[in-house]
């Protein structure tokens, strides 16, 4: 398979349908998510407010303030509302787009196309009981063997996405393609959201 065209499965504890998205480099997503299965979960900034399957948070998205810049374009907020108490809190910024999907305890799992050339991966609580997480490559870096962090370091195109939460483990892909892998490489990997260790293998 073309690595320059990827199609991501999620699939999210608690849903029984597994949802696929298309990725064409530089060109966003190539489905519409607001069709069938898509509704699901969320892509931003096109997305209207989405609540959790309680219905007691709410993820939206705001544009920035400032104009878009023709070097960056323009900057959007992620923001969770806990319609019990009235308080809202913003998640992050970001630049192009985002996939946010709810998971078993109030978790949100974000993976965030921050690049053409990248995307990593944010967990919050809606109910702030742990503190944000950041998967990305620098992380995947320092927690794998050097045999395979010549792959994150040496493709000028690498990926982390979500795939699912199973329990306190979350679930991966990470793929790319560059100088080291000219054909792609993509992994399947399981990262522990209580101890901070992650564990990669090939899937081809």
């Amino acid at each position: 398979m073309n690595i320059r065209t990827i199609i991501l499965a999620l699939a999210l504890a608690g849903v029984s349908n597994i949802f696929a998205y298309g990725l064409s480099e530089g060109s966003g997503f190539a489905v519409d998510p607001a069709k069938g299965p898509w509704s699901s979960f969320a892509v931003y900034p096109a997305k209207e407010p989405w609540p959790s399957t309680d219905g007691r948070f709410l993820i939206r998205s705001e544009d920035g303030k400032s104009a878009p810049s023709e070097l960056t374009g323009q900057f959007h907020s992620l923001f969770v509302d806990d319609r019990a108490t009235g308080e809202s809190r913003k998640l992050c910024d970001y630049l192009r787009r985002v996939t946010v999907a709810w998971a078993a305890n109030h978790l949100i799992l974000v993976t965030d196309y921050y690049t053409s050339r990248d995307a990593r991966v944010l967990v919050f609580a809606a109910d702030q009981r742990i503190a944000p997480i950041k998967i990305d490559t620098g992380t995947l870096l320092a927690l794998l063997p050097k045999s395979q962090g010549v792959h994150l370091v040496e493709n000028d195109h690498v990926y982390v996405a979500a795939w699912q939460l199973n329990g306190d483990t979350l679930a991966l892909q990470v793929w790319g393609y560059g100088r080291r892998d000219a054909n792609g490489f993509r992994w399947s990997c399981d990262y522990s959201l209580v101890h901070g260790t992650a564990s990669c293998r090939d899937r081809r």
